[in-house]
C-alpha cells in the first residue's frame, strides 16, 4: 500500500484531522472553562492557563508525537527501492510506539485518569483505541484501496490476512470494553437508571450487530 496514492492521501488525511482537532481542543479549551466566547479564542493568558492544566500537557505531548510520527511517515512511505529494509523496519517500530503514545493522550484527559487504578485505566484504554483503530482504519483501507483495483490475488493474500487481525481487535475491544464498563458503570442499575449507561447499552448494542456483520464477512472470506 505505500506506492497506492489513495493509501497515502488516506494516512495523511488522518495526520491532519488528528492534529487539527489537537490544536482546536488546545485553544478552544480555555473559552470553554472559562465560559466566554470565541472572541477570546487566542487570549494568550487563557491558553496560558489551559497548558498550565493536564489537559493542556497531553494536547501538547500528542502535537509532539504527531510531529514526529510525520517525519517518519515519510521515510516509511518512501519508494522501497530507496530506503533500506533494516532502516525501514525500524521507522516502522518507532511510528507504532509513537502512535501509540498518540492514543495514551486521548486516556490521560479521559475517565482513565480518574478513579482508582489509573494506570490500568490508561493501559485498558490506549489498547480500546489501537484495537479500535487498526480494526476500522483498515477497513477503509481495504474499502478505498484494496477492493477497487479487483485483484483477485491481493484480495486473497490480503483479505484472510486482515480477518485474523479484526479478529483479535474485537477480542482486545470486548475485554477493555467490559472492565471500562465495570469501572465507570456501578452499580449494575446504573446501567438502565442513567443517561450514561443508556449510552453504553446502546453503543453495546452496535457493537455486538457490528460483530455479526464482521462474523458473516468472515466466513465468506474463509473459503
Amino acid at each position: 500500500g505505500r506506492t497506492d496514492p489513495r493509501a497515502r492521501r488516506l494516512i495523511w488525511y488522518g495526520w491532519w484531522a488528528t492534529t487539527a482537532g489537537a490544536v482546536l481542543g488546545l485553544v478552544l479549551q480555555g473559552p470553554y472553562a472559562a465560559g466566554t466566547g470565541l472572541l477570546d479564542l487566542l487570549n494568550t493568558s487563557l491558553l496560558k492557563t489551559t497548558l498550565g492544566t493536564t489537559y493542556g500537557r497531553m494536547l501538547c505531548a500528542r502535537l509532539i508525537l504527531l510531529g514526529v510520527l510525520a517525519v517518519l511517515a515519510v521515510r516509511i512511505l518512501r519508494e522501497p527501492q530507496r530506503t533500506a529494509e533494516r532502516s525501514r523496519a525500524r521507522d516502522e517500530d518507532l511510528a507504532a510506539i509513537c502512535g501509540l503514545g498518540v492514543l495514551a493522550t486521548y486516556g490521560g484527559v479521559g475517565h482513565a485518569a480518574a478513579g482508582s487504578a489509573p494506570t490500568l485505566a490508561l493501559l485498558s484504554d490506549t489498547s480500546h483505541l489501537a484495537a479500535a483503530s487498526v480494526w476500522i482504519g483498515g477497513l477503509v483501507i481495504l474499502v478505498a484501496c484494496l477492493l477497487p483495483r479487483r485483484r483477485t490475488s491481493e484480495l486473497a493474500e490480503a483479505l484472510p490476512r486482515y480477518s485474523r487481525l479484526a479478529l483479535g481487535c474485537v477480542a482486545v475491544l470486548a475485554v477493555t470494553g467490559t472492565y471500562q464498563a465495570w469501572r465507570e458503570v456501578w452499580p449494575i442499575p446504573a446501567l438502565w437508571s442513567t443517561d450514561y449507561g443508556r449510552l453504553l447499552l446502546a453503543k453495546v448494542t452496535g457493537f455486538l450487530l457490528i460483530v455479526a456483520v464482521a462474523y458473516f464477512s468472515r466466513q465468506a472470506v474463509q473459503p
